[in-house]
């Protein structure tokens, strides 16, 4: 193998904690501009791989969530068709409309920041300095997938971007993060290790122009580990869960059962979708280059 066990175990690890402390200071800079306006009717928290733990430094920005907890939009199609007219009853029509509360946002982080506040397709992007991180604030509304009229089976949150206002995106970070929890502890945190030690596999293969910028976006490679079994894990050698993860990944997707049964690390969402551009193809390929690239 082109890599010894002991870089893996270096790759493995955690940004530095001055990385942690800019990350930190980003949230706080953004929450008290934001908190001014809206108080307690947003809460304001991380997402991604910041949150998750299984950020690497070329994950230079960091995802602020700005949450309305006053606004929702509810996907009923679950419930038979004489539920729908409780639902709207329970959750009533939203007057305030998404594209004002992301201008609102955008205008209160411009007036604190100025130019470093810019307004992008699915964010506000609040460029880096030597005190916090580049972040990428997201205004989201709330989301709830309904079993019961006034009952959520699953909370997330969704937005709209700038270019496809018709098209709303939903997610669910909560989730995310709790399984990822989960799954770490139960794999004496060898999962977020693993993570980590891809994500820095990948930068290297693009530094050296052996895989395209876009070939394996962060979500989606976060996404294949989860979704490995907890016996992947169970190696003393970060050679063999790294072997292990490859052959998996690659053996599944040759088989077309299989990819279906992939879903997100929220637990909720498939993980394989055109729309997103996360193919089985795309994960083959991958898993193919970077077997090649370490020599294995």
């Amino acid at each position: 193998m082109n890599v010894t066990e002991e870089m893996l175990a270096n790759w493995s690890r955690p940004p530095s904690e001055t990385e942690e402390d800019r990350c930190r200071n980003a949230v706080r800079a953004v929450a008290d501009a934001v908190k001014g306006e809206f108080g307690n009717d947003v809460d304001i928290f991380l997402q991604g791989s910041y949150r998750n733990r299984t950020n690497v430094r070329r994950d230079s920005d960091v995802d602020i969530v700005v949450r309305h907890n006053k606004y929702c939009f509810t996907d009923s199609s679950r419930l038979p068709l004489f539920d729908q007219p409780k639902v709207r009853n329970h959750y009533p029509f939203v007057t305030y409309t998404f594209e004002e509360f992301k201008s609102s946002v955008h205008n209160i982080l411009h007036k604190e920041f100025g130019s470093d506040a810019s307004r992008e397709n699915k964010c506000i992007r609040l460029s880096e300095n030597s005190y916090r991180v580049k972040a990428d604030v997201v205004p989201v509304f709330e989301y709830y997938i309904l079993r019961q009229p006034h009952e959520p089976q699953h909370s997330g949150t969704c937005m709209f971007a700038d270019d496809k206002k018709s098209e709303i995106i939903y997610s669910f970070p909560q989730q995310h993060y709790d399984n990822g929890v989960a799954k770490n502890g139960r794999t004496a945190e060898s999962y977020k290790g693993l993570v980590r030690i891809l994500k820095r596999i990948r930068n290297r293969m693009i530094e050296e122009g052996v895989l395209d910028e876009n070939g394996m976006p962060s979500f989606f490679l976060e996404c294949l580990v989860w979704n490995m079994p907890d016996d992947t894990f169970q190696h003393a050698k970060w050679e063999d869960i790294l072997r292990s993860f490859l052959v998996k990944v690659y053996n599944d997707m040759k088989n077309p059962l299989s990819p279906v049964r992939y879903t997100e690390a929220n637990a909720i969402k498939p993980l394989f979708t055109q729309v997103a551009g996360r193919t089985p193809e795309k994960a083959s390929t991958f898993t193919t280059a970077v077997w090649q690239y370490l020599g294995l």
